[in-house]
């Protein structure tokens, strides 16, 4: 476990621009990198830029998050176990436990594989004494758009390795232009609309045939010195940020009549609350989404299995059957916005109570 304090580190584009980099600077090609089934579909794609292909794993149905035993087991299922790196997210900013992160740690490195853990959603979260992204190889995070520290848009990778080959290729990328933000936001509005509208059938031929354009989204922002004393200073002092989400969850969770058809998604004393998340009986679930979407609630249903856009068959059967964790938490969890004012907090929950008493 690395001194977070004294580690190396380099502020990037995003945070998929750090996987993409961190693959490619180990020399990874052509190998299989772990990803859990309901990871974001963002961080996907640098592991097929960079030459590789993802294998996909199970979560715990409880909290979203692997283990080891759902690693290992996706493992010995695939055609060859060729693995090169794991990419382990802290799902909901809820931090893997300490004796499963370290039985994860232990086993790559008896393995040689790689363990890159993704704390996009969870920086400052903690397990015991175990803070997330200091067991890892490599850690990752993300200030864009709703997460922990939303600056809207950049990201870092940290390491005790000697980082400057990254550094290095971190420069060769493309200097990000307007048009690379103006195609982001495309990508990021066609996935909510694809994944908003279930009974269409055009996703996965949508994704293919954009596929060999959103290699863009790796682009360098070095030149950016604002940004990145912003993401540096705010990295080394998140108490304020950390301190919100959490008062706010515990606002959230005081302010919904709870029920036997909806429960709140537990979060430990450690854990920093990525959005409010709850879970919600699925054969009332869509009625509930379209009650909050009319009523001007900005409700979402992050994160979804993403298998179907890599050519995994996407009929619910299969997706049950092969990933019955992540499927549980894709057809209950709900999540509501954080970092807001306690106006909106309320209207939010009204709006939750409303539908249970209408």
């Amino acid at each position: 476990m690395r001194n977070m304090e004294n580690c190396n580190r380099l502020v990037v584009s995003r945070a998929s621009t750090a996987i993409y980099l961190i693959l490619s600077a180990e020399g990874i090609r052509s190998r299989k990198v772990v990803v859990p089934a309901n990871l974001c579909y963002a961080a996907i794609y640098p592991i097929i830029y960079s030459g590789n292909t993802p294998l996909f794993c199970d979560v715990d149905s409880d909290s979203g998050n692997t283990n080891w035993e759902l690693i290992s087991d996706s493992i010995r299922r695939s055609e060859d176990n060729d693995v090169a790196a794991i990419i382990l997210p802290h799902m909901y900013g809820k931090c893997i436990p300490k004796h499963d992160i370290e039985k994860i740690s232990e086993n790559c490195r008896r393995s040689n594989i790689f363990l890159i853990e993704d704390c996009a959603s969870s920086l400052g979260s903690h397990n015991c004494d175990l803070i997330a992204g200091s067991i890892g190889d490599y850690a990752i995070y993300s200030f864009g758009y709703s997460k922990t520290i939303d600056l809207g848009s950049g990201g870092m990778l940290t390491s005790c390795k000697d980082i400057s080959r990254i550094k290095d290729l971190y420069c060769t990328l493309p200097p990000v232009t307007e048009e690379d933000h103006d195609n982001e936001h495309f990508y990021s509005r066609l996935y909510r609309l694809i994944r908003n509208n279930p009974q269409q059938d055009l996703g996965r031929c949508i994704w293919r045939s954009l596929l060999p354009e959103m290699k863009g989204v790796f682009v360098n922002r070095s030149d950016d010195v604002v940004l990145e004393k912003r993401i540096n200073d705010r990295f080394d002092h998140p108490e304020e940020y950390i301190s919100k989400r959490r008062d706010q969850q515990k606002k959230y969770c005081s302010m919904i009549k709870w029920n036997d058809h909806i429960r709140p998604y537990v979060y430990e004393d450690g854990d920093v609350p990525w959005r409010f998340s709850f879970f919600v009986d699925p054969d009332i679930r869509r009625d509930l989404i379209d009650h909050l979407l009319g009523a001007g609630v900005p409700i979402s249903d992050w994160y979804p299995i993403v298998t179907p856009i890599f050519g995994i068959d996407n009929s619910t059967e299969d997706l049950s059957l092969a990933f019955p964790g992540a499927y549980y938490m894709q057809e209950r969890l709900l999540n509501l916005p954080v970092c807001v004012d306690d106006v909106c907090i309320k209207k939010y929950t009204d709006a939750v109570n409303a539908f249970f008493e209408g």
